[in-house]
């Protein structure tokens, strides 16, 4: 049945391009006209059905993209419930070179952004050995002779700023009243 409709879209694409090419065969040169002629009886030695009127029917059942949908719904939903139950049943899907550029380019822009609100905090009247002008000044050659080590280190530097906020907010341990509640008693015996 794929086969007769097969032969069929064939059929009429063959028909078509024949008209098409007697058509144009009408406003053409001489020369071009018997080259054309040739092509058109070459084609003719195959027999073809009339185009079919309309638009080109569909072929029944879902097409590639339909599968295609229906394949990563269903990872996604095999996903969502493994999720919950233990592993995941699919590999991950990798990831996209432009997400990975895109990554990489906002990094950068945002190491820029944070050295410029750094030398914009600097102070004015600082000595030479002061610690903030000191830390400015070995940030600045960083970018200048290595801007992926600058990004590295000022990813570290975040994620230690992160605990040490982290580790701030932590409730505070009671501190230990005086008093026998705490006190072990040996007792001679």
């Amino acid at each position: 049945m794929a086969e007769e409709k097969a032969e069929a879209v064939a059929d009429d694409l063959h028909a078509h391009f024949r008209q098409v090419l007697a058509q144009r065969m009408a406003g053409q040169r001489e020369a071009v006209q018997q080259r054309l002629r040739q092509r058109l009886d070459a084609l003719s030695q195959r027999p073809a059905t009339p185009l079919t009127q309309g638009t080109p029917q569909r072929p029944s059942g879902p097409s590639a993209l339909a599968l295609l949908n229906a394949e990563l719904a269903q990872r996604a939903g095999t996903a969502a419930a493994a999720g919950a139950e233990g592993p995941q049943t699919s590999a991950p899907l990798p990831e996209l070179a432009s997400v990975r550029r895109f990554g990489q380019t906002w990094a950068k822009v945002a190491t820029e952004q944070q050295m410029i609100e750094a030398l914009a905090k600097a102070p004015k009247n600082a000595g030479p050995l002061n610690s903030h002008r000191l830390m400015l000044r070995a940030l600045t050659q960083m970018r200048r002779l290595s801007p992926d080590y600058l990004r590295l280190f000022l990813a570290q530097m975040e994620a230690l700023l992160w605990v040490e906020d982290a580790v701030a907010r932590l409730p505070k341990p009671a501190a230990k009243g005086k008093g026998s509640a705490g006190r072990v008693v040996k007792r001679k015996g």
